[in-house]
């Protein structure tokens, strides 16, 4: 009875050891070039739920080695990085030769885009596209908004506290310095980018031959903007003492060959449009042309009151431009200009005195 008791243990013993002894082993390759795989992933996982049983990763040479207590009911499976995956029957009395094959990985398109602001040399761009909102009608609502750019009341832009030089439309002026015609008009959606240049020289003759501390500012619009043509209407008006009314219409077409700004616009609300028809934009000591702009028949004298200037202004002003710039080749331009402007404003002006005596 003893000795049938021992023999039973050890056959017991034997059982187990063989269990813990089931070896896979074997070595992952490249199906194409037979080249060992290094880092592969190779698991046994239930066949049932895939369920991972135990994992390892192959050597220098592909090979590895896994055990498990049954090779019943799993399989073998090898992962790496552009090659498909294999499922495999696990058979732990022949070492496993696996040839992966490669496979392509398509990856979704990655567009990478330059931040807010970037800059070469002299030049400094502004992704508008990055800067424009909803409550934005007009390109020069956007400008007010760059690090750096400084717009004033009538419109004038800075840069760094110095006025721009020159102001261009895909490298071309079409407004000759008005610039208020496009900053006013143009909408703010269809601009793409806006470049600072500093040191500008319009002369091409003098470049690099002449210093300047000159700044200009180009605008670049987006594909679709550029030769369409961009129509802008807007008209208020109301009754109270007299019939009010404020109305403007606009028509651009703006590209590298040609640029068209057809604008007209009038008031009678107080709102002054002359800076529509003033050069902001003065160029250089070597302008060829000189523009002061229309003069005033009549000037009115000024009245200081702590109002703003619309609520001081009684006006009926009716202001129209035409522009017209071919580029001919590239060292040379046509402009045709037009501008007329119509402002009648009348004043008053009152005072009251009251004297008092002692003996009141």
């Amino acid at each position: 009875m003893k000795t049938a008791i021992i023999l039973s243990m050890l056959a017991l013993m034997c059982n187990i050891d063989t269990n813990a002894q089931n070896t896979i082993e074997g070595r992952v390759t490249d199906k194409e070039t037979r080249q060992p795989l290094e880092s592969a992933t190779v698991i046994i996982q239930h066949t049932a739920d895939a369920t991972v049983i135990n994992y390892t990763l192959t050597d220098t040479d592909g090979r590895f080695r896994l055990t498990v207590s049954s090779p019943q009911s799993v399989k073998l499976g090898v992962l790496y990085m552009g090659y498909k995956k294999v499922l495999l029957p696990i058979d732990p009395t022949h070492p496993m030769e696996i040839a992966l094959e490669p496979e392509t990985i398509l990856l979704k398109e990655v567009q990478i885009r330059p931040g807010r602001i970037w800059g070469r040399q002299d030049t400094l761009k502004y992704d508008l596209t990055r800067f424009t909102s909803s409550q934005d009608r007009n390109v020069g609502d956007v400008l007010k908004k760059l690090p750096g750019i400084n717009v004033e009341e009538n419109g004038t832009i800075k840069y760094n506290g110095k006025e721009i030089s020159n102001f261009y439309v895909e490298g071309m002026d079409v407004s000759g310095g008005r610039y208020n015609q496009i900053n006013n008009n143009l909408k703010a959606d269809a601009v793409q980018s806006a470049e600072v240049i500093e040191g500008h020289q319009p002369i091409k003759s003098l470049r690099g031959k002449t210093f300047t501390d000159d700044v200009a500012l180009n605008l670049k619009l987006k594909p679709e903007a550029r030769s369409q043509w961009i129509y802008t209407a807007n008209g208020s008006g109301g009754y109270g003492e007299e019939v009010l009314y404020d109305a403007s219409l606009s028509a651009l077409q703006l590209n590298r060959k040609q640029q068209t700004i057809y604008n007209y616009k009038t008031n009678n609300t107080g709102r002054d449009m002359q800076s529509e028809q003033e050069v902001l934009a003065a160029g250089n000591s070597f302008d060829r042309i000189t523009d002061d702009g229309a003069p005033s028949f009549l000037p009115l004298p000024g009245i200081t009151m702590p109002l703003s200037r619309q609520r001081l202004l009684f006006n009926d002003t009716h202001t129209t431009s035409a522009n017209r710039l071919y580029r001919l080749t590239e060292d040379k331009q046509l402009r045709l200009l037009f501008n007329y402007t119509h402002d009648r404003t009348t004043q008053q002006q009152g005072s009251d005195e009251t004297y008092y005596f002692v003996r009141d």
